[in-house]
């Protein structure tokens, strides 16, 4: 028998876990807000997974890191942040690759890591890189308290889970940025107006000044024209970025078809 067919004891959880990456997958739409989806996908991570494990998700934006966890060992996991000791985490989203210790007593790496998890009861622990269209945005983490949860059904759950994590926190990080750069349209946008109502009001009270020379005033008109005019062309380049911003209807789902990437 194939080591992923499921058994009838496994087919409610089967079913659980398919509409919890049915449920990460509604996140893209429902959760504008990039800190409140990676905390809901902790969470739907934490309770989809078989054996109820800890989950943590890391995401990468610029040079930080900025980590969400849920589950029995979250205190703990958030403790690791103030220590700096998300090793694990930090190696799979450098490699790319998915950091798998099953056993914390006999892996060698990461002394302090090491040591802080099991401190608290913690065995086994997994980072699987969260990537979309070949970008490692960061990765997403569980622990378990014993070795011998992290099997072949439980590894195969974690990356296709960090499939759809990965497509929700790439929706959520573009629309994060989106939101960012029609924040600053907007306020350039007000800019250039206001701008645009001094200049003209500065012109209409030179252009009734009469004691000013013929030559400097045609000069001066030369130069309010090119300025009117220069921010004529602002205000159009202003608004084709505010238009190209407009979020289009996707079709495709190329994570539906993409396989995860599994250790030996």
């Amino acid at each position: 028998m194939d080591d992923f067919e499921p058994s009838p004891s496994r087919t409610g959880h089967i079913d659980d876990f398919l509409a919890g990456l049915t449920e990460l997958t509604d996140l893209a739409a429902s959760t504008p807000d990039l800190g409140a989806t990676l905390q809901e996908v902790a969470t739907v991570t934490a309770r989809i997974l078989p054996g109820r494990p800890t989950a943590a998700v890391t995401l990468r934006i610029g040079p930080t890191m900025s980590v969400a966890t849920a589950g029995p060992f979250a205190r703990t996991i958030d403790e690791l942040r103030s220590h700096d000791q998300q090793a694990a985490a930090r190696e799979a989203v450098k490699t790319a690759r998915p950091v798998h210790i099953p056993d914390l007593t006999v892996d060698r790496r990461w002394t302090a890591y090491r040591a802080h998890l099991l401190a608290h009861g913690i065995h086994g622990a997994h980072a699987q890189p969260l990537i979309l269209n070949d970008i490692t945005l960061g990765s997403l983490n569980v622990y378990c308290a014993g070795p011998a949860e992290f099997d072949r059904h439980m590894r195969l759950a974690i990356a296709l889970t960090a499939g759809h994590a990965a497509m929700v926190l790439g929706s959520a990080t573009a629309s994060a940025h989106q939101a960012e750069l029609c924040g600053h349209i907007d306020r350039m946008v007000r800019h250039l107006f206001d701008t645009g109502l001094r200049l003209d009001r500065l012109r209409r009270t030179y252009e009734r000044d009469e004691t000013i020379p013929e030559k400097v005033r045609v000069d001066t008109d030369a130069v309010f024209t090119d300025l009117d005019s220069a921010i004529n062309e602002a205000a159009r380049a202003v608004l084709e970025l505010a238009k190209a911003q407009l979020p289009a209807r996707r079709t495709d789902r190329p994570w539906l078809t993409s396989r995860p990437a599994l250790t030996p």
